[in-house]
């Protein structure tokens, strides 16, 4: 008598792992303060498309938990950089099945900036709609349209030309899920 044990499958599936390509807008907005607050400043290389990863942990047939890194933005020329946003969000499934989940996610996250003209800046919201195919036992890919509302600082010459960026305002992301 008693409850029965979860199989491995579905234990296994309890912890899951995305890992993703994602495009992201704003990068234009970043690069223009940075030229903005530095005349001198005329080469650099700003990639829209990063890497992302997120670590999740279902906690009910519909809910997860999840801790994302990224999606991690490298600036190369004259000047070097990169900014990794680091959050923590809640995924709803709205509707599961065989072929497919659609989804909502919310969260919070930070992004961390280093290197040449960037500062970390504020932290934001996260306000993510996907889909993932598959049906979550084995695997899948998946695509997520996302708003993030976190920032970073560009400091200029003085404290007064400091200008704040928000190279993530829109992403959109293609992962694949194990």
């Amino acid at each position: 008598l008693g409850v029965p044990a979860a199989s491995a499958q579905e234990e296994a599936r309890a912890f899951r792992f995305q890992l993703g390509l994602t495009l992201v807008s704003g990068m234009s907005d970043l690069e223009d303060k940075i030229v903005a607050n530095n005349p001198a400043f005329s080469a650099i290389t700003i990639s829209p498309i990063g890497l992302s990863v997120v670590f999740s942990y279902r906690v009910a047939t519909d809910w997860a938990v999840a801790g994302s890194i990224g999606p991690i933005v490298v600036g190369t020329g004259d000047a070097s950089f990169t900014i990794v946003p680091v959050g923590l969000t809640a995924r709803y499934d709205i509707a599961r099945g065989d072929g497919g989940t659609p989804y909502v996610r919310l969260g919070v996250e930070q992004a961390i900036a280093n290197g040449d003209f960037v500062e970390n800046g504020s932290a934001g919201g996260v306000a993510a709609l996907g889909y993932e195919f598959g049906d979550g036992k084995r695997g899948g890919w998946g695509m997520e349209l996302a708003y993030r509302s976190a920032k970073v600082d560009v400091p200029g010459r003085t404290a007064a030309l400091k200008k704040t960026a928000q190279p993530y305002k829109g992403s959109l992301t293609v992962y694949w899920a194990f």
